[in-house]
C-alpha cells in the first residue's frame, strides 16, 4: 500500500529482534521483494532511536486520553490509532513549516472535526434503522477516534449496547468529561507567625484606606429623644454624631406633585367625602346614576354616547335576526 500511494519503493526496512520482527514469513516477504531487513544489536534501542521515541510518545498521549476520559484501559487500542492520526496532523521537529499528513498527501489538513478523546455526545440514528415513528432520533454515545481509511466519520461506541458504531452526524458535548480526582499543589512550607501578622495587618491598612475609621473606639451616642421647646438651654452636639444620625436616618420619600383627576369617562353624579393624604393610598369612590329608560339616557349628559350604544345594539340585533318588527 505503501509503495501505491507514494509511488516510491521501499528498499530497507529496520526493526529490532522481536518475534513479530524476525520469523520466516518476514524473512521471505522480504527476499521476495528485494527488501533488506536490518536489524538492531539486542537491548540497543538507541539504534533505532526515531521508532522508539515515536512509541513513547504515541503512549504517553494514549495515557493522558484514558485517565482524562476516565475509561477503563481496554479502550487502548482506540485511543493508539486516535494518537496516531492526531500526530500526522501536528507539527514536528524533522518537517519544515509542514505536518506529515500534508507531506504524505500534498494537501493541507482540515482539523475541524477532531474532537476531545471519550466526549460524551449524541448521534443520529437514520430514520431507515428506526423501528418506528415513535422510536429516539438520537443515541448516547463515547468518542473513540476517527475513521481515517474507513470510512470519513467518527469511531463511535454506543452506551447502551457497547457496539462500535460509525457516524458523522454527531453533537458531543466536550466539557461534560468525568473526572476522577484534582490534583492540586500545596505549598507544605511552614508558615510562621510572622507571616500571619503581616497578612493582618495588609489587611487592616487596606481596610482602612478604603473607610477610615476614628481614633476613639467608644462607639457614637445617639440621642434621639425629643428636646423640649421651652427649655432655653441646648446642649452643643457633636458634628460627627450628626453626620451619623444623618447617615442611619431613612431617606425621605418622594412624592410626585401630579394631581390625581377622576377620569371624564365615567357619568359620576356624586363623591363623598373623598379624603387625599400625601402619606396614604387614595381610592375613588364614585355613585354613577345610570338611566333605566329610553328617556333618561337622551336627556342625560352623555346621551350621544347612549344614542350610540342603543344604534349598535340594534344592529346587532338584526344581525342575528331577532329584532321584531313594529306594525
Amino acid at each position: 500500500m505503501l509503495e501505491r500511494q507514494s509511488g516510491l519503493k521501499v528498499r530497507r526496512l529496520r526493526s529490532d529482534n522481536g518475534s513479530e520482527f524476525v520469523n520466516e514469513a518476514m524473512h521471505t516477504f522480504c527476499r521476495r521483494n528485494g527488501i533488506i531487513h536490518e536489524t538492531t544489536i539486542p537491548y540497543t534501542p538507541e539504534q533505532n532511536g526515531i521508532a522508539e521515541r515515536a512509541i513513547a510518545v504515541f503512549f504517553e498521549m494514549v495515557r493522558s486520553m484514558l485517565y482524562t476520559a476516565g475509561v477503563s484501559l481496554r479502550y487502548w487500542e482506540e485511543a493508539f490509532t486516535y494518537a496516531v492520526y492526531i500526530r500526522s496532523l501536528s507539527v514536528t521537529t524533522g518537517l519544515h513549516s509542514v505536518v506529515p499528513y500534508e507531506a504524505w498527501t500534498g494537501c493541507k489538513p482540515n482539523i475541524s472535526h477532531l474532537r476531545v478523546f471519550g466526549s460524551l455526545g449524541w448521534a443520529h440514528v437514520p430514520k431507515q434503522v428506526r423501528k418506528g415513528k415513535l422510536e429516539s432520533q438520537a443515541v448516547k454515545v463515547r468518542m473513540l477516534g476517527w475513521w481515517v481509511d474507513e470510512a470519513k466519520g467518527y469511531r463511535l461506541e454506543n452506551l447502551e449496547n457497547g457496539k462500535l458504531i460509525a457516524s458523522r452526524d454527531v453533537c458531543f458535548f466536550e466539557d461534560d468529561l468525568p473526572s476522577e480526582s484534582a490534583v492540586i499543589e500545596v505549598d507544605n512550607s511552614p508558615t510562621s507567625s510572622k507571616d500571619i501578622n503581616d497578612l493582618v495587618n495588609n489587611a487592616i491598612a487596606k481596610d482602612s484606606a478604603i473607610s477610615p475609621i476614628p481614633e476613639d473606639n467608644s462607639p457614637p451616642s445617639l440621642d434621639i429623644s425629643l428636646s423640649n421647646p421651652l427649655k432655653k438651654d441646648t446642649p452643643a452636639t457633636d458634628p460627627a454624631t450628626d453626620d451619623l444620625t444623618n447617615t442611619l436616618s431613612p431617606p425621605a420619600l418622594r412624592r410626585s406633585g401630579y394631581e390625581r383627576k377622576i377620569p371624564s369617562r365615567f357619568a359620576l353624579t356624586t363623591i363623598d367625602d373623598i379624603s387625599i393624604c400625601d402619606n396614604s393610598n387614595i381610592a375613588f369612590i364614585a355613585v354613577a346614576g345610570e338611566p333605566k329608560t329610553y328617556q333618561e339616557a337622551i336627556q342625560s349628559p352623555h346621551s350621544k354616547q347612549w344614542e350610540q350604544a342603543v344604534k349598535f345594539e340594534y344592529a346587532q340585533l338584526q344581525k342575528l335576526g331577532r329584532c321584531l318588527q313594529g306594525g
